[in-house]
């Protein structure tokens, strides 16, 4: 994975002005001479109202459509004034999760940066869009708190967990704290039936600190924590040293007894008051993959 972050794509749903985010996405493509896209997503349901039962729909497509246009003129002239760089605006048309991946595929964004105001819980048993982007996105998505008002990233909290692709994380961090002159505080966090893996986690604390230290970034460590729920000890550690940033990796795995309950990202997703950046999963390889990856793989008889 490419870590340079030259272009951030910026979905928008023009429900609510947010002067503050727009100034903070400006301020972060600013720093890594990235270039901006904003995409506004129209969903289907918006297109046209009626029922079955009068036998009448009534087609708003072509308003949507206008007006859309007209509010991305405007957003894309003040991006530019700020950026002092061309802006990309584009809309598209169906479920807002499916078009801001494809774009962001199509389009190679290094970043996904998304303004949020968070519920505090799930809404209902259905996902939020801002969900189905982070569970699913190929590159680092990061989320604005509406109330957030800060431009740097000067404080970034790293939490090391006992799972997959936190090594890629650290070289995803780098660069922003680099261009924040940031701190990094490493913090490895374990779940109390895991205790065997005390020594992994205490070995890539040293580990990363080394690799820190070695690219000139300041760096704190803190002692190994066991946690029951560590989103929430995440959480409170971001809140107790006023985090600007927490980096965290995704993991939306449950088990059966958990089914109704949140998982790791979906409670950092509905709780954090400070923004995060959601590093994405580690994709499970496919049978060919594996098959392939041998070192010796065995020909078909």
């Amino acid at each position: 994975m490419n870590n340079a972050i030259k272009n951030i794509l910026i979905p928008l749903d023009f429900t609510r002005r947010n002067e503050k985010f727009l100034n903070i996405a400006a301020a972060v493509a600013n720093r890594h001479g990235a270039k901006v896209h904003v995409l506004n997503v129209i969903p289907f349901s918006l297109l046209g109202t009626g029922s079955v039962s009068g036998g009448k729909f009534f087609f708003h497509g072509n308003a949507m459509i206008e007006s859309a246009e007209k509010q991305l003129a405007t957003y894309k002239m003040v991006m530019r004034k700020i950026t002092n760089e061309d802006v990309i605006a584009q809309h598209a048309i169906g479920s807002v999760a499916t078009q801001v991946l494809k774009y962001s595929k199509q389009k190679n964004i290094d970043l996904i940066l998304m303004p949020v105001q968070y519920p505090k819980r799930r809404p209902g048993f259905i996902s939020s869009n801002t969900y189905e982007i982070i569970a699913n996105s190929a590159v680092p998505v990061m989320t604005i708190p509406e109330n957030f008002n800060k431009e740097k990233f000067e404080k970034i909290l790293f939490p090391i967990r006992n799972v997959k692709a936190v090594e890629d994380k650290l070289q995803s961090v780098m660069p922003i704290a680099k261009k924040n002159k940031a701190n990094v505080r490493l913090v490895a966090i374990d779940d109390f039936e895991r205790k065997s893996s005390i020594r992994n986690l205490e070995n890539k604390v040293q580990l990363f600190g080394e690799k820190l230290h070695n690219s000139k970034i300041s760096t704190i460590k803190e002692d190994l924590k066991f946690s029951l729920e560590p989103h929430n000890d995440i959480l409170a550690i971001g809140d107790e040293n006023n985090s600007d940033l927490i980096a965290v990796n995704v993991s939306t795995e449950k088990s059966f007894t958990q089914l109704f309950k949140n998982n790791f990202t979906e409670n950092i997703v509905y709780k954090s008051k400070r923004p995060v950046l959601f590093f994405p999963k580690e994709e499970e390889a496919t049978p060919a993959q594996e098959y392939v990856a041998m070192p010796y793989p065995m020909m078909p008889v």
